[in-house]
Formats: C-alpha cells, sequence, structure tokens
C-alpha cells in the first residue's frame, strides 16, 4: 500500500482518538452502523444541508475548478469497494487499516451483506 494511504489512515487515528478525549466535540460514524440503524447513530445533518455541494450537486474551489457531487460519492453501498478494488486490494486495505487503529478502542464488525 502506498504511502498516501497510511497518511491518510495515520490520520483517521487521529481523529478518533480525538473523538474519545472529546466526544461533546467529534463525532465518528461508523458507514456499516450508520446503515444498520440511521436514526440511532444520527442526529442531525442540518449543517451539511446547507453546504454548496449539496445544495447544487457542485463544489467550486475557484470559478476555473468545477467538481461534480459526482467525484465524490459512490453508490452508497456497504461493501462496494468490490467494484472497484481487487479482492487482493481489499484484504490489504483491511490489514492496515486494523494495525493502524490496534489500541485505540475502535472496533471493526463484519459488513452489512
Amino acid at each position: 500500500m502506498g504511502l498516501g494511504v497510511r497518511a491518510i489512515l495515520g490520520s483517521r487515528a487521529g481523529y478518533w482518538n480525538a473523538s474519545v478525549e472529546a466526544p461533546d466535540k467529534i463525532l465518528i460514524l461508523k458507514y456499516e452502523e450508520v446503515k444498520r440503524e440511521p436514526g440511532v447513530h444520527v442526529k442531525s445533518f442540518d449543517k451539511l444541508r446547507n453546504l454548496e455541494v449539496n445544495k447544487t450537486g457542485v463544489s467550486r474551489f475557484c470559478e476555473e475548478i468545477v467538481i461534480p457531487n459526482r467525484g465524490f460519492f459512490r453508490t452508497g453501498e456497504v461493501g462496494d469497494g468490490k467494484n472497484y478494488l481487487t479482492e487482493e486490494m481489499i484484504e490489504s486495505l483491511d490489514r492496515i487499516t486494523k494495525r493502524k487503529f490496534e489500541g485505540t478502542g475502535l472496533e471493526f464488525g463484519a459488513p452489512l451483506q
């Protein structure tokens, strides 16, 4: 796995640790859990509704750069990675992710089928 993925996962572990220290300020949601029980895990997305990308479907960083919403979002289905990654890539990402978060208290369950 490339250095970029390791750096991203390292920063995610930092977010998780910060959420444990300040749960009133940082909320971490596991996608699979939100899909399983959305009402239990999500209180309000009012702030997200006001983001430009959610109003128009487009993010504008400046007049020259326009990125359509679909550039950020996939199907929203748990396990959709298998449509973009090989089994070997998925297993490698799983190993790296588990190693990066080991000892943080963040647990990963089986994905929804």
